[in-house]
């Protein structure tokens, strides 16, 4: 899923940032990661 994301060089900054953010989440809390 990652890697065919990086293979879309459209994406905005705004995506990117959020996708960062939900991936930094996931790592910062396992506990919600069902």
């Amino acid at each position: 899923m990652v890697g065919s994301m990086m293979r879309t060089k459209k994406m905005s900054r705004e995506d990117w940032k959020s996708l960062v953010d939900s991936k930094i989440w996931e790592w910062k809390t396992p506990a919600a990661h069902h």
